[in-house]
């Protein structure tokens, strides 16, 4: 039989490293270090940005329900703190089938190439049963999770219905067993914002916005760039709808290479489509990588038209990709936005754009690349995120 620890115990240097292996003891906060399958699946609404490899709070009065989760996933994973609501909470029978449901428009992979299917899918479902009251965050991929807008009928629906966890029973090496739960107390996302940051004890510092995801197997998936669509434009222009490529057009050949510039430590992404090129710099002052991530994810799933700009202290480009006739096929459009100069105009191969992108940022990112200066601008663990990335290791 397990033993059964306080969480200070479970720190005493006089408990051996072998029954630390299999310690079981409750707290009420913290980073979750077991298996997290007898409350999945669930509501997690968490804090968006990470909450660092030093969320281990003590049990505390103050502090209560807010886990971590993802400690045992691997190097590399996006940490976060938030309350789980387990759909088995649910009091309601109808809401309960519908968030279930939903799981047929979960993709399994980091990133698959139907993902406007299964929205639609996803939003027929929810307007079955909800009426349009709960929606998909805008842009979400529903890669690895169900990502939700946080309006007023969602946060009437959890508070109506749902309970969340507020003190587990955690194994260092075995299933979490829930042993505490509470009502949800908030009728709107404000007040959400309000109790979670007054526990955490942050407010003063103002509100830092939330997620809310459902999740129905691996929390891994609930990594940096699924949810940093926030600086991506989805277009109205869709070419394939107007305009078809004439046969007599190739896809253009196309090179990607990044480099850190020594003295300013920028990222240049020198780009070569065709006989046209481009050297885009990548400034630490603004950072736009994980922006550019979302991007060219967006595109492996045929998510397109859509675009982001790049500052670059100074001139800024436009980067654009449009599908055509062709889903193989898509538009590839750089320009300057402060007048308008066309860099790059080419058609090349979706899948070979994407490809050519993916290998050049892990390669760069593996070897290359020098974290210390862009810690200073907040990316001291983008390194560490994109390596962790499964699309971009594989």
């Amino acid at each position: 039989m397990d033993l059964i620890y306080s969480r200070d115990e479970v720190l005493r240097d006089d408990v051996s490293p072998v029954d630390r292996q299999s310690v079981s003891y409750r707290r009420n906060c913290g980073m979750i270090e077991g298996d997290l399958t007898n409350m999945l699946p669930f509501i997690y609404i968490f804090q968006n940005g990470n909450c660092g490899r030093r969320f281990k709070l003590p049990m505390s009065n103050e502090v209560t329900g807010i886990f971590g989760v993802n400690a045992h996933i691997g190097s590399g994973i996006f940490y976060r703190k938030g309350l789980i609501l387990p759909l088995a909470t649910c009091r309601d029978e109808k809401i309960k089938q519908a968030f279930l449901k939903l799981k047929e428009c979960v993709a399994e992979g980091p990133v698959t190439p139907d993902a406007k299917k299964r929205r639609d899918k996803a939003q027929r479902i929810m307007r079955n049963t909800f009426k349009g009251q709960v929606r998909l965050a805008s842009g979400a991929s529903l890669d690895g999770c169900i990502e939700f807008q946080n309006n007023s009928e969602l946060f009437q629906i959890l508070f109506e219905h749902f309970e969340y966890i507020e003190e587990v029973l955690d194994n260092t090496n075995g299933q979490v067993m829930p042993v505490k739960y509470r009502p949800f107390e908030s009728r709107t996302y404000g007040e959400f914002l309000e109790k979670f940051h007054r526990n955490l004890g942050d407010a003063k510092w103002g509100y830092s916005h939330c997620k809310t995801a459902l999740l129905y197997e691996a929390t891994g998936d609930i990594d940096r760039f699924i949810f940093s669509n926030d600086g991506l434009t989805k277009l109205e222009t869709n070419l394939h709808k107007n305009f078809a490529v004439k046969r007599s057009v190739r896809n253009q050949p196309l090179t990607v290479r990044l480099e850190q510039e020594k003295r300013w430590d920028w990222i240049y992404l020198h780009l070569n489509i065709g006989k046209e090129s481009v050297t885009i710099v990548l400034s630490n002052s603004f950072p736009p990588v994980k922006t550019l991530i979302a991007w060219l994810k967006s595109i492996a799933r045929g998510d397109m038209p859509v675009r982001f700009d790049i500052e670059e202290e100074g001139t800024e480009k436009r980067l654009s990709a449009y599908s055509t006739d062709n889903p193989e096929r898509i538009l590839v459009h750089i320009g300057n936005t402060y007048d308008g100069d066309e860099v790059i105009n080419s058609i090349v191969s979706r899948l070979e754009f994407v490809e050519s992108f993916r290998v050049a940022i892990r390669d760069f990112f593996r070897s290359e690349f020098d974290p210390e200066p862009w810690s200073n601008h907040g990316e001291d663990d983008i390194q560490e995120i994109i390596n962790g990335d499964p699309w971009i290791s594989e």
